[in-house]
């Protein structure tokens, strides 16, 4: 079982189960080994995804796509799916909108 896609940067994303465990590769390079992935967390609205290599984004036209098949994989192979929104607070006096995103 596996997923495939480009991120925004250009990077070939790949998260391949191996035994019991998820592996990531990115541009062919196993990025997480030794545990393989425990853990992902994800922005549904930025597609911003964080895990213990570092992170990527996945384009909108994928997102939905591959988001769900990263969650069904994680619920199957025991790795943490979380998910994350971002705190959005009104503009200032300035006219500027800050924008935290819990972590």
């Amino acid at each position: 079982e596996e997923v495939c896609f480009t991120d925004t940067d250009g990077d070939q994303i790949r998260f391949r189960v191996m035994g019991r465990k998820i592996q990531e590769f990115t541009n062919g390079r196993l990025v997480a080994a030794l545990d393989g992935v425990t853990a992902l967390r994800a922005n549904p609205k930025t597609g911003h995804i964080i895990d213990c290599t570092g992170s990527f984004t996945v384009p909108p036209a994928d997102r939905e796509e591959i988001f769900a098949k990263l969650q069904a994989m994680c619920q199957a192979y025991g790795a943490k799916w979380l998910v994350s929104q971002p705190l959005e607070f009104p503009r200032n006096n300035m006219g500027v909108s800050v924008v935290f995103q819990k972590l």
